[in-house]
């Protein structure tokens, strides 16, 4: 008989969740924790499971705002891992039917559930689906035949980076941590983009890296730290989550950040992942798009799931391609100010 049922903290399932790399790292309750502490969240990890084993599971998170309401979403700061892993239809159903039980019960505004590939069941149970991103995966075979991926141009980038005296090593201490934080954030402000507090990466630091969760390599030139890259070890999966490189005082024509996303498929390959992913991208921003292929990835579509409750579910697209007057402020805005507003802003668009 099929169970279902909300995962408590002290609960058996988590050693499972641990030890099969069928689900990701959004799966597990170190993520869990990181989210609840970071952001006030309230979790509900929805556990499908037969005479004690375990079938699926949904991390499902609720967001609540003052000022927006609430809203049901599985799961947030993910751009499509930490969905279903089973393929079983009738499990699928039974998650479905109590997710939504669970939003009438809250009074949410919507339901939202990311996924790598198309539920069919979600359509059947009144689910909008919706295609706003692209992700691209690089397979993992060995280091030979993956250099040989990349494009010429890539493979020319990455040997300029060392030749003119780029190394990456990993991070040693959660100081370097916050330097490519401050390196991230400004790179973000950049963009218009509203970014996290400082806060969510030392937890990054603390929860998951110290826990070999995760990795943060570092771009240095003569000791100077100009560019990092934070990997999450996500099942067979080695997820590129951030990155970026100083824009200063030439650093981008150093080539750094070709220099990091080839020790990360080096970093792959090392820990035996399967894959590399290079994380979701709007459709229109073909220039990151080309960047991505170029290490040899693969692109498919990303596919998002509202179910509206009592309110209208978001245009996601507006947050990608609108927007302009607001990102131009944002851009000249000091960072004294966007740094806790963004936090505040990033709890609602998780």
């Amino acid at each position: 008989m099929i169970n279902i049922e909300i995962i408590k903290d002290c609960g058996p399932f988590w050693k499972q969740i641990h030890s099969n790399d069928v689900f990701s790292i959004y799966h597990s309750k170190i993520w869990k924790d990181l989210i609840e502490n970071t952001f006030n969240h309230t979790s509900l990890y929805l556990a499908a499971s037969e005479y004690g084993k375990l079938i699926d599971v949904l991390p499902i998170f609720l967001i609540r705002s003052l000022f927006m309401g609430k809203k049901l979403i599985s799961t947030p700061y993910e751009g499509c891992n930490g969905g279903f892993t089973s393929s079983d239809v009738k499990v699928r159903k039974m998650l479905i039917k109590q997710i939504l039980e669970h939003a009438q019960e809250l009074n949410v505004q919507y339901v939202e559930i990311r996924s790598s590939f198309p539920i069919s069941e979600l359509k059947e149970s009144g689910f909008i689906e919706k295609t706003p991103l692209l992700i691209s995966e690089v397979i993992l075979k060995d280091l030979d035949e993956n250099w040989q991926m990349l494009s010429p141009k890539h493979r020319r980038n990455v040997r300029t980076a060392q030749k003119k005296g780029v190394t990456v090593e990993p991070a040693s201490n959660v100081a370097e941590m916050k330097i490519f934080y401050k390196i991230l954030a400004n790179h973000y402000r950049d963009l218009g983009v509203p970014f996290f507090g400082k806060n969510f990466f030392i937890q990054i630091w603390e929860k998951l890296i110290q826990n070999n969760y995760a990795s943060l390599l570092l771009a240095k030139l003569k000791e100077e730290v100009i560019g990092g890259h934070l990997l999450f070890f996500s099942g067979k999966t080695l997820v590129s989550k951030y990155a970026a490189v100083k824009k200063d005082r030439g650093f981008s024509k150093l080539y750094p950040s070709y220099a990091l996303f080839w020790e990360g498929i080096r970093l792959g390959i090392e820990k035996n992942f399967k894959n590399f992913s290079l994380g979701v991208t709007g459709e229109s921003n073909t220039g990151l798009l080309d960047f991505k292929s170029r290490f040899g990835s693969k692109t498919n579509t990303v596919f998002f799931y509202y179910y509206p409750i009592r309110g209208k579910i978001p245009d996601f697209g507006k947050y990608y391609g609108e927007y302009s007057l607001l990102k131009r402020i944002w851009r000249i805005t000091p960072s004294m100010f966007t740094y806790p507003v963004g936090q505040k802003i990033n709890e609602w668009i998780c």
